[in-house]
Parts: structure tokens; C-alpha cells; sequence
């Protein structure tokens, strides 16, 4: 099964859903689906995210699980490590030190209209 991963953050809830459910919809057959979550997602966008992916395998990284796995990673590089701590926004750069390749990457304010053959 192929991964892909999207990012998505309390101002986009309501694209994310749609994003998340147009992906399921076309893709839950070929690809499992890590959805992370900036500190601004709490518990109950946590189940409508995956209520959106279901029928999919699926799941929730949360930005305490992204920062428990790249800490290590960040302690030989300080000033990235401040960069990233500044907002939220940054959480997408951290996102390619926390995940292994290969995976589809595509950002939650995307709706996917049709299944693609050659999405890998």
C-alpha cells in the first residue's frame, strides 16, 4: 500500500474534511493516509478528521508525537530548532524529517474530483 500525508490546522477544518473525504473516496484501496495535526487541533477535530478518512487506513499524528521524534534530530541544528517553534505555519518542514519515504504529500485544502492512476 502506498502512504500519503497532509498537514492540516484549526483555520482549515472545514477544506480539510472535504480534502480528507474526496481522498478516502478515491484512494482508500491504494494508499494509507497519516494525517498530522498542528497544537491548534484538539480532540474533536481529531474524530471529525478520521470520521472523513473512514474506510481508510488511517491516522493521526499529533505535533507532540512529530516533536518526541525530530527532538533528537533538532538538538545538532539550534537554529532550525528555533525556527520551527516559532508558529505553527512552520510544522510542514518538520513533517519531512518525521516521515520515511517514499509518500504522497498534498496539502488539506485539496479536493480530489477524480481517481488519478499514476498517483504514487
Amino acid at each position: 500500500m502506498l502512504k500519503a500525508i497532509t498537514l492540516v490546522h484549526k483555520g482549515a477544518m472545514e477544506i480539510g474534511v472535504h480534502s480528507i473525504r474526496s481522498f478516502a473516496f478515491h484512494f482508500a484501496k491504494t494508499h494509507s493516509l497519516d494525517i498530522h495535526a498542528d497544537p491548534s487541533i484538539d480532540d474533536n477535530d481529531h474524530q471529525l478528521l478520521m470520521e472523513a478518512a473512514n474506510g481508510m487506513q488511517a491516522k493521526i499524528v499529533t505535533a507532540a508525537e512529530r516533536a518526541n521524534k525530530i527532538e533528537g534530530m533538532l538538538s545538532k541544528y539550534p537554529k532550525t530548532k528555533e525556527f520551527l517553534n516559532r508558529a505553527s505555519y512552520f510544522a510542514k518542514l518538520e513533517l519531512c524529517m518525521y516521515e520515511e519515504t517514499p509518500y504522497l504529500y498534498f496539502d488539506s485544502d485539496i479536493i480530489w474530483l477524480r481517481h488519478v492512476t499514476n498517483l504514487s
